[in-house]
């Protein structure tokens, strides 16, 4: 293994969310594992499989039932494969293919009596998870988390389609984007899944509540370009993320670059802090619950993260090679780098500051 030296240091993190661990992250993710084999599209001995997502599933989700946890790491484990051969796989490289492919998928959602083609593993094993969190969640559930799936792979293809134009989107775009394809749309559509409580449609639906879901998909995902930009450089992915784009915009180094995504992601994380104390106070117990939950899948990232092998130690796509980098060595922020509650001036997302006057 070789050791590699990042870029750049990743800043502080601003999250003022209590520290909790859902205490049975082995046991979710051995019987993750079993399934991802059986399932085929992973096989024993995979790169993969030293993820640890049964303790991304622990990090993220504390207060999981634990007849959810080992479900809801299914879903890690996929999307986490997925994700890769998106990267690598002709077939999920091109629009045309992945659009295809993006079809079967939602059909799966809309019936998932369908059958389906054994020589696509990813919709074999998407089929066989949402027909066992079915078995587990309420209709009302499974609407909300089937809306999220779509969105999340609809972000996928955006991405996808940026990359075969080889233009990077405007910083609006990557914004909305973003919130979708590092899957936000489902993960917080999960927690009320895994804590075993309900948010009725018109509390889902409440644009503060709208906004706060959203902010928090995005936060997750711009930790993300920060956390990852070694591994994308590394394995050559086009470098569609924050700092490109504001690299781009700015004419600035990847330096200036990432002072001002830490900005920008702090500023999200002050709105949604607001946000979540002005719904609180006359929330229902499962909304209440929701708009604090949801925020452990932040805190959770950037713990689970620094000590991944997803992160730590990505393979060398021409070697073959695992390049250890490390952990960054989380450091907490005690303060956001940029507190101001105005809006950011990207129409994109701008709405969701309007919010805080409702």
């Amino acid at each position: 293994m070789t050791l590699t030296q990042r870029d750049f240091d990743v800043p502080p993190f601003y999250c003022p969310v209590p520290d909790a661990v859902y205490d049975k992250p082995a046991e979710a993710d051995a019987g993750a594992l079993k399934w991802m084999f059986r399932q085929g599209f992973r096989m024993e001995g995979d790169w993969l499989a030293r993820m640890k997502a049964g303790w991304l599933t622990a990090q993220c989700m504390p207060f999981v039932l634990d007849r959810y946890a080992e479900v809801i790491t299914y879903v890690i484990y996929w999307g986490g494969a997925w994700d890769d051969d998106l990267d690598v796989l002709p077939d999920m490289k091109k629009p045309g293919p992945l659009a295809a492919h993006i079809g079967r998928l939602k059909n799966v959602l809309a019936a998932p009596e369908v059958k389906v083609r054994q020589d696509e593993p990813y919709v074999a094993s998407f089929r066989d998870f949402w027909r066992r969190i079915s078995e587990l969640a309420s209709p009302s559930q499974l609407e909300y988390l089937s809306q999220g799936f779509c969105s999340y792979i609809d972000g996928v293809l955006w991405k996808c389609v940026n990359e075969e134009s080889g233009m990077l989107p405007s910083l609006g775009d990557y914004l909305v984007m973003r919130g979708k394809d590092v899957a936000g749309p489902c993960i917080t559509a999960l927690t009320p899944i895994g804590g075993g409580y309900e948010l009725v449609a018109n509390e889902r639906r409440d644009p503060r509540v709208r906004a706060a879901t959203q902010a928090i998909s995005l936060i997750v995902g711009l930790d993300n370009d920060l956390i990852s930009a070694h591994r994308e450089k590394l394995q050559d992915v086009f470098p569609q993320n924050i700092l490109g784009i504001l690299m781009r915009d700015n004419d600035c180094s990847l330096a200036e670059a990432v002072r001002e995504a830490h900005r920008i992601r702090d500023r999200i994380m002050c709105l949604y802090l607001r946000l979540r104390d002005n719904v609180t106070p006359t929330a229902s117990p499962g909304l209440r619950r929701y708009m604090h939950e949801i925020a452990h899948w932040v805190r959770g990232h950037i713990v689970w993260a620094d000590y991944t092998t997803r992160y730590t130690s990505p393979i060398d796509p021409v070697s073959g090679e695992e390049k250890s980098f490390g952990g960054y060595g989380v450091v907490w922020a005690d303060k956001p780098a940029d507190g101001s509650l105005a809006p950011l001036a990207i129409p994109e997302v701008a709405w969701w500051w309007d919010q805080l006057k409702c």
